[in-house]
């Protein structure tokens, strides 16, 4: 089974979990919402994806995909994987997260069920595919070479992109695709 065969059955999978929940009502459309409640959505966003994605494991996804493209052994890598969790970069990867700015979004469509789908299978697919490298990998170019494909966009954010949330049609991680 691919990488991508994986993610399918785990995506299907994911939507049996918790996943986001901003307590806003499900069934209104983004575009409906108000100042408080898109406020509302914006911090549950906010504190799902620190607790789901927590800056030590981007620190450690980050130094493993950086050990495994300087190094040609599961030895190497693992030395440079330490080596760089000593020092870890620092966790930018999702930037300044603040909901100062959180407001309606007119062109949006979708219901917030419909958004919390798309950004708890992104982020459960994204994590996923991430969690599939690991310094065994040092050296073996075919499996390496996936690093440079991220997986699909999950079909909630094709939906939800669908509905005039175009910027969901490219997931929440942004690959370009929609």
């Amino acid at each position: 089974m691919t990488r991508y065969g994986k993610l399918a059955i785990l995506t299907i999978l994911a939507g049996c979990s918790s996943g986001l929940d901003s307590g806003v009502q499900g069934d209104k459309p983004v575009s409906a919402l108000d100042t408080a409640e898109a406020t509302d959505l914006c911090e549950a966003t906010v504190e799902y994806l620190e607790n789901t994605v927590p800056a030590s494991y981007v620190q450690e996804r980050q130094c493993t995909i950086r050990a495994l493209s300087t190094t040609t052994t599961p030895t190497e890598c693992e030395a440079d994987l330490s080596a760089c969790l000593e020092d870890p970069p620092s966790d930018d990867f999702f930037g300044d997260l603040t909901c100062d700015m959180a407001g309606p979004v007119d062109d949006c469509n979708a219901t917030v069920d419909a958004v919390e789908a798309c950004w708890t299978a992104d982020t459960e697919i994204y994590k996923t595919w991430l969690d599939e490298f690991t310094c065994d990998d040092a050296g073996n170019l075919p499996v390496l070479m996936e690093l440079r494909d991220p997986p699909p966009v999950p079909q909630e954010c094709i939906d939800a992109g669908a509905m005039g949330c175009d910027e969901l049609t490219d997931g929440l991680y942004g690959r370009g695709e929609g």
